[in-house]
């Protein structure tokens, strides 16, 4: 049956072959079958019809499960892609945080280097290298240098054998002779007590050769309290409290005016407040051991009644400060003040004349405005005036260009130091040393006591003059290979050449006359006592309690550039009130204060 369907099969595909090939003007090629041929055919073409049709179905299924692969595999695609994409996101934030915290520890890491050797080793920041070395000879015989070898052995006997007269000769060439035209001082008191011996006592037949004092030292502290007796009489009516003086009395004199104090109570009060920086509390303590009960508020009473005649005083001292031509050094701080209830930044200036030994600090409501320094200057003629690089100060080369203005060495090599140790940036290692060279000439001239005269044609030397040349020409040339770099704007060396460019003029001022000097270190030596308080105290209760603070430094500081006794100066002056004074013209340190 399947070989007659095969065979018709073929004779009706070679029919349809023949009229295919059949030229168009022919005949119908189905006109000469008959009924069951057609009928075959039909049945024929319609099976393979239905046969071409399952076949397309079976491709559309495949060609639909291809498709639906094929989407399959996009989606995983893009979820391979999106995957991937926040990976390489999560690994640069991981980057950028590696990076962050890399650069902190390379901060932390610097900071405690300096910290450390802030505590353990050199402090100073002027860049020199300490010149001393020891003896060859020295170090041959040096305990540190014993290793265990027999070469160490060997060169510890011989240094044994070295007599010590000769050791303390080599020592002695090179040592420098600090102490020559001094005198060791002795243990010795301003009061004596003679207890002489009983020379009865010395046995019979003894020769005496000489006598001499054994000392033995004995502190005494105790309070006095005075009674004064009052007498309250009725005379013509009216009512009267009088205290009559024995003879000889004089202890009423001494007592200050609106206080229980004396005038040695006084100073030796103002003396550990504001020298010795002794806080309020633990001057009550003190009193306490010397059987005394007084209040905080008392003591505090007796300070601020003290400094209001000082600050009357105040204004000789400025007019000695701002004397016409007068080389001036000024500096700031900061400090805490209590007002409203709250606890505010404010700041504390500080002006100093060497020459006229006279440093005066001044407050204005804590403000640190260029108001302020200008309202302290008024219409001052002073010739020059050093400070460091704040912004307020750059009104003297604005307005007052009259007053030269000088900027502070001291801060340009400081922020060097600081790129070096924090920055780790070498190129700051040529600037200390061209600036500790500026610093070994200054300290010449301080050792070899030349005139102004001379010292102003040392700074205009050609030695001084290469060493300029060389800063101007290494500062130009970082500048410029900085600017090409990356954020070099936010580096620590940025920051020290801009400023160094800046206040180029301002900081080689100094070689214009003898008297101004090369940094600020005579402000800030004197504004330091203002950061042992703040550190002791924290802060001021008031506006009132800073200036009273500012009045007694400015007395203090002033002391010392004379080289005049603090607590025997306040003791006088608190006298001079109490007995009635009021020339305070005449009760500056300079006119009746003590050497000490």
């Amino acid at each position: 049956m399947e070989q007659d369907e095969l065979l018709k099969r073929m004779l009706f595909r070679q029919q349809l072959e023949k009229m295919e090939k059949a030229p168009s003007s022919s005949t119908d090629p189905y006109l000469n079958m008959n009924k069951d041929q057609l009928v075959s055919v039909v049945h024929f073409l319609l099976k393979q019809n239905e046969e071409k049709g399952k076949r397309n179905e079976e491709i559309m299924e495949k060609l639909n499960s291809i498709h639906d692969k094929l989407d399959k595999a996009d989606a995983r695609h893009e979820a391979d892609a999106k995957r991937t994409t926040d990976l390489i996101e999560s690994i640069m934030e991981l980057n950028a945080t590696i990076k962050t915290k890399d650069k902190i520890i390379a901060d932390l890491t610097s900071q405690l280097n300096v910290a450390g050797k802030m505590t353990f080793g050199r402090k100073s920041q002027k860049g020199r290298k300490n010149n001393r070395k020891k003896d060859d000879d020295d170090k041959e015989g040096d305990s540190s240098n014993f290793d265990g070898t027999e070469a160490s052995i060997s060169n510890l006997k011989a240094a044994d054998t070295v007599p010590q007269e000769d050791i303390k000769v080599k020592r002695s060439e090179n040592y420098i002779l600090r102490r020559t035209g001094l005198k060791y001082k002795t243990m010795e008191a301003a009061r004596k007590v003679l207890h002489p011996c009983d020379m009865s006592q010395v046995p019979e037949g003894a020769e005496i050769i000489c006598k001499r004092c054994h000392p033995y030292y004995e502190q005494v502290s105790y309070i006095v309290e005075h009674d004064y007796e009052v007498v309250v009489y009725k005379l013509k009516g009216k009512f009267y409290t009088r205290y009559f003086a024995m003879e000889g009395d004089t202890y009423l004199k001494h007592v200050f005016p609106r206080t229980h104090a004396s005038s040695n109570l006084l100073g030796y009060l103002a003396f550990d407040k504001y020298v010795i920086s002794t806080p309020m509390h633990r001057e009550i303590i003190r009193f306490m051991n010397d059987k005394m009960q007084v209040s905080r508020n008392t003591l505090s009473n007796w300070i601020k009644k003290g400094g209001n005649y000082l600050k009357k005083a105040m204004v000789a001292l400025k007019d000695l400060l701002l004397q016409e031509g007068a080389v001036v050094n000024c500096d700031e701080t900061w400090c805490r003040v209590k007002v409203n209830r709250k606890y505010g930044k404010k700041y504390i200036w500080c002006m100093v004349n060497k020459e006229a030994k006279v440093c005066v600090y001044f407050y204005d409501n804590g403000s640190r405005g260029r108001e302020v320094l200008r309202e302290f200057l008024g219409d001052t003629k002073i010739s020059a005036l050093q400070s460091d690089g704040y912004n307020a100060y750059l009104y003297l080369d604005d307005k007052l260009v009259d007053i030269e203005h000088l900027s502070c060495m001291a801060h340009a090599r400081a922020k060097f130091k600081y790129a070096q140790e924090q920055g780790s940036d070498s190129r700051a290692d040529k600037f200390i040393d061209l600036i500790g060279r500026l610093y070994t000439f200054e300290e010449d001239y301080k050792r070899d006591r030349l005139s102004l005269e001379k010292i102003k044609e040392k700074r205009q030397s050609s030695e001084t003059i290469m060493i300029m040349a060389g800063l101007r020409e290494y500062l130009d040339a970082t500048i410029k290979e900085m600017k090409e770099e990356e954020d070099s704007e936010k580096s620590l060396m940025w920051k020290a050449v801009t400023y160094f460019d800046h206040y180029w003029k301002q900081l080689f001022a100094y070689r214009n006359d003898a008297r101004y000097t090369i940094d600020n270190s005579l402000a800030e030596r004197c504004i330091r006592p203002l950061t042992c308080e703040r550190k002791v105290s924290m802060f001021y209760g008031s506006h009132e309690g800073a200036d009273i603070s500012v009045v007694y430094h400015t007395f203090v500081e002033s002391c010392k550039l004379a080289c005049i006794s603090v607590k025997d100066y306040f003791v006088k002056f608190f006298e001079s009130i109490a007995s009635g004074r009021t020339d305070y013209e005449n009760l500056l340190p300079t006119t009746i204060g003590l050497k000490q």
